[in-house]
Parts: structure tokens; C-alpha cells; sequence
């Protein structure tokens, strides 16, 4: 792992080297300038996930302290989140039902990484006409209540090598980044009881599964 880390650290650190060497020369270039916020800004936002990622995946959670939210909350701030790292021109289309009644406790700025690492990979799976539908259920399960949030993107659906591999590390269609999103998003998914998962394709392409214990809005 050490190994990848540094290769992507190094990956998001040369554009930023270069561009500062080219402000001296072009520094007076209004579209110059504006070209290489750009880029500077893309840099930075790559070295502050892969931050993130690394900062989440070391860490380890009891599932009892921690906060109550309403999962449309935690979702819609994910999708935010997710926004912020699309380098894309095209905005996002999330389709959210916002009126979900539930709520969950843990560590809510964990999960909602979790779910903004989901999200950013639906958003990837077209670039071209990005959009996420989240839906979010109660089911019972062997006598327990759980809550799921499933995440479809409008691609074309997960390679079967792909889908038997989820979370596992470094395990990515795409030329940039470690692939770790998956990963990072499974270890906090199920360090808070849940489970994540690709559900039958008979469901629709593109789909991934979240099951989450959740408190019972008739008690609260």
C-alpha cells in the first residue's frame, strides 16, 4: 500500500510543481492563470480525498457513541461531497426522496464519506450525463429492522469482474486514483453493523447496496 500511496501523492504533486514553475513565466496571462487554478485546484482536491481515504480507512468504530441523523441528511451532504471531487462540466442529477422519515447513529461524518465515495462512483460511471438515484427502504431481516440505501448510476452496469471484487483494494476501472473508494466505504459500512453489496442484476445495472441498522422515527 505504501507503494500506491506514494505513487498517487506523487501523481497529484507534479501538476502543481509544474504550474507553479509556469506562473513565473505566464503569470501575467489573465487565461493563463485561470487555466492553471484550474489545474492547481484539481490537484488539490485529488490529494484531499486520497487524505480522507486514508484517514477513514486506519480508523475503527464501536458502533455505540456517535451522533443521530436523518439519513436523507447525511445523503444529500454526501451528494455535496461527491460534487466537490467530479471534475466534470456537466452537473450531477441526484433523484432523492428528501421526505425519508429515517434516522442513523454512528459516526455520521464517516458515513457520509461512505456514502459520498458511492455517490462520486455512480457520478463516474457516465461522465457525459451523470446521474444518481438513491432509494431508501425498511426491510426486515431474520426479525430485524434495518434500513437500505441503494445508489444507481446511470451507466452501463458493473463488469462481472468488477462486482466479484467490490471493496477489495486497488481494484478500479479507471486509469487515476488508488481505488480504494470502495474499500474505504465497506470498512466504515460495516465497522457500523451494515453490510455493502451488489444486489441480483434483475435489479437494474449499476446498482450498489447499503444495509444499515436505523432508529425508529416513532421513537424520536
Amino acid at each position: 500500500m505504501a507503494w500506491h500511496l506514494a505513487h498517487e501523492i506523487g501523481n497529484a504533486v507534479t501538476p502543481i510543481s509544474t504550474m507553479q514553475q509556469l506562473l513565473e513565466i505566464q503569470g501575467d496571462d489573465a487565461d493563463a492563470r485561470q487555466e492553471m487554478s484550474e489545474v492547481l485546484a484539481s490537484s488539490v482536491r485529488r490529494i484531499t480525498r486520497l487524505t480522507q481515504q486514508m484517514n477513514f480507512l486506519s480508523r475503527d468504530w464501536d458502533g455505540k457513541s456517535g451522533e443521530t441523523a436523518s439519513i436523507s441528511d447525511i445523503l444529500e451532504k454526501a451528494y455535496q461531497d461527491a460534487n466537490t471531487f467530479h471534475p466534470g462540466k456537466h452537473k450531477p442529477v441526484l433523484h432523492l426522496d428528501k421526505t425519508s422519515p429515517w434516522k442513523i447513529s454512528g459516526d455520521t461524518k464517516a458515513l457520509r464519506h461512505a456514502f459520498s465515495e458511492l455517490i462520486l462512483n455512480a457520478i463516474q460511471a457516465n461522465p457525459e450525463n451523470p446521474s444518481v438515484t438513491l432509494r431508501v427502504a425498511d426491510i426486515s431481516t431474520e426479525g430485524h429492522q434495518r434500513l437500505t440505501v441503494e445508489v444507481q448510476d446511470a451507466g452501463p452496469g458493473f463488469p462481472h469482474e468488477v462486482a466479484e471484487k467490490i471493496g477489495e483494494p486497488f481494484q478500479s476501472t479507471r486509469s487515476v486514483g488508488l481505488g480504494l473508494g470502495l474499500t474505504v466505504t465497506r470498512k466504515i459500512i460495516e465497522n457500523h453493523s451494515g453490510q455493502l453489496d451488489i444486489p441480483h442484476s434483475d435489479r437494474g445495472p449499476g446498482i450498489i447496496r447499503v444495509t444499515l441498522p436505523f432508529t425508529n422515527p416513532a421513537n424520536n
